[in-house]
């Protein structure tokens, strides 16, 4: 969390989620009004269904890696580790911050 808080200050809000449990292992805000677990628990739920799609034809050999949310004036961004064990949640403004960028530093500091 504090690799990414460092290479994006403008951050709004950043989560590490248990994603077998749900649970928040660690969250950030900036803003006193956002609700870090209701924000995570609509991203990880979603991102579960989606990860069920890889059981179609054709997907076997795909698997979930990013969930994007482009909004007006937001990005979401949801990296799931290679094991699919923990997730990692940022929202930055769209005038902050780059989404490619975003997405960069989300994928190196889930990695590790």
């Amino acid at each position: 969390m504090e690799g990414i808080l460092q290479e994006l200050p403008e951050l709004l809000l950043a989560t590490v989620v248990d994603l077998s449990s749900g649970r928040l292992l660690a969250a950030y805000t900036k803003q006193a009004q956002s609700d870090p677990y209701k924000v995570t628990t609509h991203a990880v739920a979603t991102a579960r269904h989606l990860a069920r799609l890889s059981a179609q034809p054709g997907l076997a050999t795909q698997q979930l890696e990013d969930l994007v949310l482009v909004l007006d004036e937001q990005f979401h961004v949801l990296r799931l580790t290679a094991d699919q064990q923990w997730g990692c949640l940022l929202l930055v403004y769209t005038h902050d911050t780059n989404l490619a960028l975003a997405r960069e530093v989300l994928r190196k500091h889930s990695s590790q």
